[in-house]
């Protein structure tokens, strides 16, 4: 298997004293060896050599952030399926509870997914009787989709199976330092949130 440009042929094999970065990286790792994590440290470590102009620093914060969202996301996900359950009509379900009865185009922009999505999903909530929808009195453009009883049963109990694995990523960090995570992160995406060049789904 082809190494890492960069990497040493002739290196002897690699001892728990070549771990570097917190995500563990090997210096003789290779593709089949390499994890989701592991390759953030691996590309933070090369591209900044091929490429000067790079920035390793905020390249290590948002790849690390992707990453950990996407390791985070796929496991709850594959956790909920297992239980019979549908993330992806959690997100729906939390925001029509929340707001009760919603305008289409805005359950679209606050789930952060797109038109088609979220018209499937709704389909599949009006099918199980989880929501209603009707046409404005207003604009005949615009459809409203309003929680049902049973939608705000199945969100309850689907979302406490959700949670639960929620506990299980922040049982990771204490207390305290789950609250200095939230409030980095509230301090990188509040700042930007208002920039003209920050690119938003509308």
């Amino acid at each position: 298997m082809k190494k890492p440009r960069g990497s040493n042929p002739d290196a002897k094999a690699a001892t728990p004293e070549t771990v570097s970065g917190p995500a563990g990286f090997l210096a003789d790792e290779t593709s089949q060896t390499t994890t989701l994590w592991s390759l953030v440290e691996l590309a933070v470590r090369e591209i900044p050599r091929r490429f000067p102009e790079i920035a390793p620093d905020a390249m290590r914060l948002c790849m690390s952030l992707s990453c950990g969202a996407d390791l985070v996301s796929y496991d709850i996900s594959a956790t909920i399926r297992e239980r019979q359950g549908s993330v992806p009509v959690i997100n729906p379900l939390l925001v029509l509870s929340l707001f009760e009865e919603i305008e289409m185009r805005d359950l679209t922009r606050l789930c952060n997914r797109s038109r088609a999505a979220i018209s499937t999903i709704v389909d599949e909530l009006f099918e199980l009787g989880y929501v209603t929808r009707r046409i404005s009195p207003d604009d005949r453009r615009v459809a409203i989709i309003k929680i049902t009883p049973a939608g705000h049963e199945a969100f309850r109990r689907m979302f406490v199976q959700y949670n639960s694995r929620e506990q299980y990523w922040a049982g990771a960090l204490t207390a305290e330092e789950q609250k200095q995570f939230v409030t980095l992160l509230g301090k990188l995406v509040n700042s930007r949130l208002t920039d003209q060049d920050t690119r938003l789904r509308r």
